[in-house]
């Protein structure tokens, strides 16, 4: 975890005050479950995003001082378990209780076994195509997205959680059942022992999902972009078309795509 400068001075409030107001992670679980029937995951989720983000920010407090800073995950590349993190932080007792959830999660283990209730269908498959397609998010707090975000392309993900480890919003699982799933097997989805609910809010947050930086989808419209100027800015200069393999060979490596991807990409605009 890294901390911000969101932080309290001694000045501002007793020790003991402070602490009065802070509630730790055994007891946040416990709130957070019997309310909004939440998964230590999607907590994790929820610090991640952050209160000026949708979610709900979590702290560190120094029991020496009393200082109280905001906590965030910082990417590591041997320790992806973002629940395990929970275990020291705290909450504000005020924005636990105001707290709406924007935004729903479920695992990829929890995904898998949602869709792995309707015959004839490879589950994992079809998370696969649907990551490929960016219409569904493989997100992780600690390290953006799983290794098999980069299925299907050179680009390796070596190192990175797996997809089970990940976290997917229930807005975008619940449109593509909407738009891909027969009427009938979509009531074999509904899971059973978790209330979810999703709100128009729930719906824009996971279209900004489709947004996040270093995303796949983010990563080629960005790419296209550059393209796009770059084109214009030679027509321009000289009244000449630049060759797309020349672009795309030389900054492939700046969007993270290998070079047959990246030179796909402006054969298929």
């Amino acid at each position: 975890m890294s901390m911000t400068d969101d932080r309290w001075s001694g000045d501002e409030k007793s020790a003991s005050r402070r602490a009065e107001e802070m509630v730790a992670y055994p007891k946040t679980m416990d709130f957070l479950k019997r309310r909004w029937n939440a998964t230590p995951e999607e907590v994790a989720a929820w610090v991640d995003q952050g209160s000026d983000g949708g979610g709900l920010s979590a702290y560190v407090v120094n029991t020496m001082s009393g200082e109280v800073t905001r906590a965030r995950f910082f990417p590591h590349p041997d320790d992806h378990d973002y629940v395990r993190l929970l275990h020291g932080l705290h909450w504000k007792r005020k924005e636990l209780a105001s707290f709406r959830p924007l935004e729903r999660f479920l695992t990829g283990t929890a995904l898998k076994s949602r869709w792995s209730r309707l015959e004839s269908l490879d589950a994992g498959a079809l998370i696969q195509a649907k990551i490929e397609e960016g219409t569904l998010v493989d997100y992780h707090p600690i390290t953006g997205v799983s290794g098999d975000h980069w299925k299907g392309t050179d680009l390796l993900g070596d190192g990175l959680p797996s997809l089970e480890q990940a976290l997917f919003s229930l807005a975008q699982i619940e449109t593509i059942e909407a738009n891909d799933f027969p009427a009938a097997d979509r009531q074999l989805v509904e899971v059973e022992d978790q209330e979810l609910t999703v709100s128009e809010n729930a719906k824009r947050a996971a279209e900004a999902l489709y947004e996040r930086e270093g995303s796949r989808r983010w990563l080629n419209e960005r790419f296209l972009e550059k393209w796009k100027s770059y084109k214009l800015e030679q027509f321009q200069k000289d009244g000449t078309t630049p060759s797309k393999n020349a672009f795309a060979r030389e900054h492939c490596k700046e969007f993270h795509m290998a070079f047959s991807t990246a030179r796909d990409a402006l054969r298929n605009r």
